[in-house]
């Protein structure tokens, strides 16, 4: 049996919420290129979120993960859309 993914290999991207100091929140992207920063956490989240439905259009999965303590939550994962004609099911 073979096993087809359904995004290519390399299409995820990954999006982490952090507080490098106290009141200041941050969105990083995997490469450590600074997407945004808020001093509202739940702002930042929402800005990652956004950032990832946008990319995700683009053909990427992109996981927003957050971090809480030393580690990181996943708390978010946007899926690219397969094509309208596609009887490809979600």
């Amino acid at each position: 049996m073979i096993h087809q993914h359904s995004e290519p290999f390399g299409k995820t991207r990954i999006f982490r919420v952090l507080s490098p100091e106290r009141g200041r929140f941050e969105v990083r992207a995997d490469d450590d290129e600074l997407l945004g920063s808020t001093n509202d956490e739940v702002r930042a989240i929402w800005n990652a979120v956004l950032a990832a439905d946008l990319l995700s259009q683009q053909g990427y999965r992109v996981r927003v993960l957050v971090k809480r303590g030393d580690a990181f939550i996943e708390e978010y994962v946007a899926r690219p859309q397969p094509p309208a004609n596609s009887t490809e099911s979600v």
